[in-house]
């Protein structure tokens, strides 16, 4: 770049402190660019003040806890599921988040908030509560294991028989 323009011929923003903002967020006026596309900063101040909002909300505000816990149990359960020979390996990850979506069904909302809190290590273990809901096969909680399955049934039928054959 030599004498503000670039390789290219055209001319950038060269002022020193003022960056490429103006080519990043179109209209936005900075002092010294030579991106003056829409005014008097308009732009930027809806910009900022749209960044100021999104900031302000928690991330568990982004998702319930029923969604946030299914999320991390399909996570938790992809790996188990790859090394199952009893499902096809095409249906591996669509098995892990049936399962995950099927599990979180029944529980009540307060207690997949505390579930997935506790996955996402922003609370401590309850290990009586992660028992009652998240304890599904067939020989552990067989009760618990019919309602999963039940869930399964309905979200994803095809996928009933690999599951029955792992819980």
């Amino acid at each position: 770049m030599q004498n503000g323009k670039s390789a290219g011929g055209s001319s950038a923003a060269t002022t020193p402190g003022t960056g490429s903002l103006g080519a990043i967020i179109p209209g936005a006026v900075i002092p010294g660019s030579q991106t003056r596309q829409y005014g008097r900063g308009i732009p930027l101040l809806f910009a900022c003040a749209a960044l100021a909002l999104l900031a302000a909300q928690p991330p568990a505000m982004a998702a319930n806890g029923k969604t946030r816990l299914a999320s991390d149990l399909e996570l938790s359960t992809v790996g188990f599921f790859q090394a199952q020979d009893l499902i096809p390996k095409n249906d591996k990850p669509r098995t892990a988040k049936c399962l995950a979506q099927a599990m979180v069904m029944d529980i009540p909302e307060p207690d997949a908030a505390k579930l997935a809190d506790v996955y996402e290590k922003r609370a401590k273990a309850d290990n009586a509560l992660a028992q009652k809901w998240l304890t599904v096969t067939k020989k552990d909680a067989p009760a618990r294991n019919a309602q999963v399955m039940t869930q399964v049934k309905k979200i994803c039928p095809d996928l009933g028989p690999y599951l029955e054959r792992v819980l």
